[in-house]
């Protein structure tokens, strides 16, 4: 016999468990060094929350509902995740044909100050 997936106590009790789930995870990483890279805390969150709807559907057995959150975090976190990945490859890609000479005068943050006339302050 599970528990009646409509009580609001199950479900108040799974947000209680999300909530302070979430504000431990930033209260323990606030203050360091080395600060998690965006895509990482966005697992780290959608997990935590993950885990929070599986303290709701477990005990409910709502076993149909587990599988579509977790088909559905999956899904669309997997692109954003590729988006990332794409994108420090192609900055990366980008710093060396800067590095190499590839790559003249765009995205250089030493170059010289320039004034409204376009000569160098230097």
């Amino acid at each position: 016999m599970g528990y009646d997936p409509d009580d609001p106590t199950l479900i108040i009790a799974a947000g209680a468990v999300a909530g302070a789930a979430l504000t431990l995870e930033h209260v323990l990483l606030w203050h360091k060094a080395i600060r998690l890279e965006r895509e990482h805390a966005y697992v780290l969150g959608t997990a935590t929350l993950g885990i929070a709807f599986a303290a709701w559907a477990l005990p409910a057995r709502q076993y149909r509902a587990l599988a579509a959150a977790f088909t559905i975090a999956t899904m669309g976190g997997l692109p954003v995740m590729a988006a990332y990945w794409l994108r420090r490859r192609l900055e990366a890609e980008h710093r060396a044909g800067l590095a190499a000479g590839r790559i003249i005068g765009e995205g250089l943050s030493d170059a010289a100050p320039r004034s409204r006339d376009g000569a160098s302050d230097r």
